[in-house]
């Protein structure tokens, strides 16, 4: 499923609260995922869910930008930012930061619905996307963004 490139996401190095021990041991591996001893370490049990999450995480970063190539196209608005948050190995969500004129107005309804056809496009029995749509306003504080745990940032 994951068909475009996902190089243009960054990950923000501030500290993630997640609850799940299941998920910290995840993201620590996919972090440290290129040092042998610690995947040597890791369980086969431990290596397929890496290996999942990994997969995961890819398929969400894609299916954030299609929709995003989705929006830009069909509603003729320009997002300024998209953050990728992971709320366990198979849930994730995306905050859409949209201009305040297109948040307020009517046309976000169209956008409502690309959203819902997305989510249920995507959704399987082991991936989960979410959107969320935030206005683009002076007193948007993207470091807040970073410590509710959107910790993927995309680089349009």
């Amino acid at each position: 499923m994951v068909a475009i490139k996902t190089s243009n996401w960054t990950a923000n190095e501030a500290p993630v609260n997640l609850s799940d021990e299941t998920v910290n041991l995840i993201v620590d591996a996919y972090k440290k995922g290129k040092e042998d001893g610690y995947k040597n370490a890791l369980t086969n049990e431990g290596k397929m869910l890496a290996k999942s999450f990994s997969e995961n995480l890819k398929n969400a970063m894609a299916v954030s930008e299609q929709l995003l190539k989705v929006i830009e196209q069909n509603l003729n608005i320009n997002v300024a930012d998209l953050f990728l948050k992971i709320d366990s190995i198979s849930n994730f969500k995306t905050a859409i930061i949209v201009p305040y004129e297109f948040y307020v107005s009517d046309k976000r309804r169209e956008l409502t619905g690309l959203i819902i056809n997305k989510e249920l496009e995507t959704e399987t029995d082991t991936f989960e996307m979410t959107f969320t749509v935030i206005p683009n306003k002076k007193s948007l504080d993207k470091d807040k963004l970073h410590s509710d745990g959107f910790i993927f940032e995309y680089a349009n």
